[in-house]
């Protein structure tokens, strides 16, 4: 029934290429706590991790190590109604690590309730995680935490282990995702509870916040809308910081939001209209109801293009929602390019023939076109005057073919230039007008 007390388990689960469950490689016993009453068979493919045996345990995030092993972290519930940060470590066929904490579980209680929302994996193996300390108190702080592979806290990392800091209105500070720069250096993500703004915020590698970062405190904030939250973070190649999540003010109900900063810390006035950030209103785009709820809880940056998705769900009617995506165009991307593989072909009189291709070294936005000529077509000849290339076919390699043509003039060794030039006029993808012939 409604009122039922129910004690809810951290789940992880595997699944396969094709979506299924892993039955016969994660958890293939059915190992399984013993307040989780389903089947064991039907737990195969999943792992139940109880911290408690009476109290709920929710898990919120994870990692993957390079040995394939699987992190989490989240809360558990106590007898006070508090919480506290919970971790654990499960090896990949599915049963705890009990190299990690000695049972494959930590659990830590610092000031009051405690939740860890975001974990992420340093190189070395070493754990780092954040979230929010004093979490049901009205002026809770963020905190980063970093964990030595056995489960210990690291005390090398801001001295003790963890560092806590106020993003600068003493409210509430929801810290919900965590990345890793290439230089070991930490990125942290939020809101503040109260005024709803959202914050970017960056930490040295031993745990103190990075001064150079944001407004000289290491800590960003902002207010594109009325009300900002930053849910989901992503670092562009070039080390720009992409964030992601809703925000509203615009007359449309909560809208994606995505935000652009650069390694500064200072918003990236390139990206979106010229302010940094674009909010879109699903609804107007043919998805959803136009001025309905769009919130978006992840984001990545597309390998390929470079283009930035925001993945969350779309309110229909009452509590029908459906699961949305957006893409949204990106200048982070591998850079526009080409490639021609001969710069040299040698072809004679008697009408023999030599090859070429030329392939995008990167997908574009939309169709790219070349120009193909010979400068002097009583030498040689090539067999098309256009190559396109779509964001289809953008990878598989166009071959021209060179033909030598007889001018019936004893003139020796003669030179004719092909020229492969990018048409302007009839390329989509701008990015590639500039380059050179």
């Amino acid at each position: 029934g409604p009122n039922t007390i129910r004690d809810y388990d951290c789940t992880i689960a595997v699944r396969q290429a094709d979506g299924d469950l892993d039955t016969t490689g994660f958890n293939s016993s059915g190992s399984k706590p013993a307040t989780v009453v389903m089947a064991a068979n039907s737990v195969k493919g999943r792992l139940h991790v109880s911290f408690s045996t009476s109290k709920n345990d929710k898990c919120i995030s994870g990692d993957i190590s390079s040995d394939n092993k699987i992190l989490v972290c989240g809360h558990v519930d106590t007898a006070s109604e508090d919480e506290n940060v919970g971790i654990a470590r499960v090896t990949p066929t599915g049963a705890l690590d009990t190299t990690f904490g000695g049972d494959g579980k930590v659990t830590v209680h610092w000031n009051g309730d405690d939740i860890c929302r975001a974990l992420r994996l340093q190189p070395d193996g070493k754990i780092i995680i954040g979230g929010t300390t004093n979490n049901q108190g009205a002026s809770g702080d963020a905190f980063v935490a970093r964990y030595n592979t056995d489960g210990t806290i690291d005390t090398s990392f801001s001295s003790d282990g963890i560092h806590t800091f106020d993003t600068g209105e003493n409210h509430r500070d929801l810290l919900m995702d965590l990345q890793i720069q290439s230089d070991g250096k930490i990125v942290a993500g939020g809101y503040i509870d109260s005024p709803r703004d959202g914050w970017v915020a960056r930490l040295n590698t031993d745990g103190t916040m990075d001064t150079s970062f944001g407004g000289g405190d290491g800590v960003v904030t902002t207010q594109f809308g009325t009300n900002d939250h930053i849910q989901s973070l992503a670092i562009a190649a070039d080390g720009k910081i992409l964030a992601g999540g809703w925000t509203d003010g615009f007359g449309t109900g909560d809208d994606f939001l995505v935000a652009k900063f650069t390694t500064a810390g200072a918003i990236d006035t390139t990206f979106g209209g010229g302010d940094g950030f674009s909010a879109v209103d699903l609804g107007q785009h043919s998805m959803g109801t136009a001025g309905n709820d769009d919130i978006a809880y992840g984001i990545d940056i597309s390998p390929v293009t470079g283009s930035v998705m925001l993945a969350g769900r779309t309110h229909v009617s009452g509590l029908n929602y459906n699961f949305s995506m957006a893409t949204f165009l990106n200048s982070t991307g591998p850079a526009a390019g080409y490639t021609v593989s001969e710069t040299t072909r040698t072809v004679s009189e008697t009408g023999t023939t030599e090859t070429f291709t030329v392939v995008l070294d990167s997908q574009p936005s939309g169709d790219v076109v070349f120009d193909v000529s010979a400068s002097d077509t009583g030498e040689a000849t090539v067999d098309k005057s256009t190559l396109t290339f779509t964001n289809g076919n953008w990878n598989t390699p166009q071959t021209v073919t060179v033909t030598g043509i007889d001018d019936s003039i004893d003139d020796g060794d003669q030179s004719s230039t092909v020229t492969v030039a990018v048409n302007d006029g009839s390329t989509a993808d701008n990015n590639f007008d500039s380059l050179a012939d």
